[in-house]
């Protein structure tokens, strides 16, 4: 339900004649209504009473009385399809900020060229000729997964018999972001350390102190969000305190504890001494709300919630990366903001450094071709250093 935090509880129920999984659901605003709801819908699909399996002879003859009007279909216009057929079909099954994103490049990249062209005149060519058009490359892959998603539904629904996508590659396209990634990594760096320095020294600010600490650990978003305190090994001993990473909180249909991570492994973390005393207040914190709290028991093992005892949602914790980085860079913050995600390339640049990729990819979570690729960054520092040896190579020369 848009709008509003639920649970969902769900049973698998066969399969349908296409061969897909059935399942039964039950929505509620805590796991046990949820999974009362579930009990409820699955009594009601037990005793309600069975759909008569239509006879051949009725099939046929419902076949019969629709068959498709070839020359009817020819002459539709492709327009015509978006508009009527194609566009609100999709709008009933995804969000309106993406069907806001559909219907302006389908305004602005597709419909514009397809004029009054009929439906069997959707080729390869008119394809070739809207992407084409388009001089960003970004753009171009855009426009090419939304022709593409259209080539699928027409094909389902009988408008085309052959796929005119086959013959046409999928537009390469390398993001700017790497190039970004570059030139803002070390002042990005730099400010990271400044402001957690700043509000190590902030009781107000124990929250965010926690959250960027956690962040420079190389955590993913949804895996910060989703850590509960069995996660956290021998916190009470120092220096073996360790952080298992192996879940992350789900946000589909109402947030959940997803047991798995994104690249499905399991890692464990040694925690630096500053993050496993921040991490033992946070415990002490969390008990004394939820002393007042009854309503929310099933979250209590969330190491990240607010002080009503609710979930920081990813929308909650974008908010709170907001609100650190205005009050930090104030006039200059549009310039200068960046993302939750650079803290995974902070994370990735400062373990190089000093670590061999193979520990830092064990940290960090991903391959290491992944790693070099799109987490790997030379400092200035660095820079310099190799500009210094290669000087100092220079003048055996002359």
């Amino acid at each position: 339900m848009r709008g509003k935090e639920l649970w969902c509880a769900e049973k698998a129920a066969g399969k349908n004649p296409n061969g897909k999984r059935k399942k039964i659901r039950g929505f509620g605003e805590t796991q046990k209504e949820a999974k009362a709801n579930l009990e409820k819908n699955i009594v009601k699909k037990i005793t309600q009473p069975q759909t008569q399996q239509p006879t051949i002879q009725e099939l046929l003859q419902f076949f019969n009385n629709h068959q498709t009007d070839t020359n009817a279909i020819n002459n539709i216009t492709i327009k015509e399809i978006i508009e009527t057929k194609y566009l609100p079909y999709k709008e009933e099954r995804t969000q309106q900020k993406t069907n806001d994103n559909r219907q302006g490049i389908f305004k602005k990249h597709i419909l514009p060229y397809v004029n009054n062209t009929t439906i069997d005149n959707y080729n390869q060519e008119l394809i070739e000729k809207i992407l084409n058009k388009s001089t960003e490359p970004a753009t171009t892959k855009t426009i090419y997964s939304q022709i593409r998603a259209l080539t699928t539904y027409l094909i389902n629904y009988g408008y085309i018999a052959q796929n005119p996508l086959s013959q046409i590659p999928k537009p390469k396209y390398t993001p700017k972001n790497q190039t970004r990634n570059n030139t803002i990594i070390d002042t990005a760096t730099d400010d990271v350390r400044t402001i957690v320095k700043q509000y190590s020294q902030d009781k107000t600010k124990e929250t965010e102190t926690l959250l960027l600490l956690l962040l420079l650990m190389g955590l993913r978003r949804m895996e910060l969000l989703g850590l509960t305190w069995d996660c956290i090994l021998n916190i009470e001993k120092k220096g073996q305190a360790q952080l298992l990473v192996k879940q992350q909180l789900d946000d589909k249909k109402g947030f959940r504890i997803k047991p798995t991570t994104k690249t499905s492994e399991i890692r464990t973390i040694y925690l630096p001494e500053d993050i496993r005393h921040a991490l033992l207040k946070r415990k002490q914190q969390n008990r004394k709300i939820y002393n007042n709290i009854e309503k929310y028991e099933n979250l209590e093992s969330l190491v990240f919630i607010d002080d009503t005892g609710e979930i920081i949602t990813p929308n909650k914790l974008r908010g709170i990366w907001k609100r650190i980085w205005k009050e930090f860079y104030r006039e200059n913050y549009e310039s200068n903001k960046f993302t939750i995600h650079y803290m995974r390339h902070i994370a990735a640049n400062l373990l190089l450094q000093s670590q061999s990729p193979q520990t830092t990819q064990s940290i960090i979570g991903d391959k290491e071709a992944v790693l070099d690729k799109y987490y790997s960054h030379a400092s200035r520092k660095q820079q310099q250093e190799a500009a210094q040896q290669l000087q100092k190579w220079l003048t055996t020369l002359f």
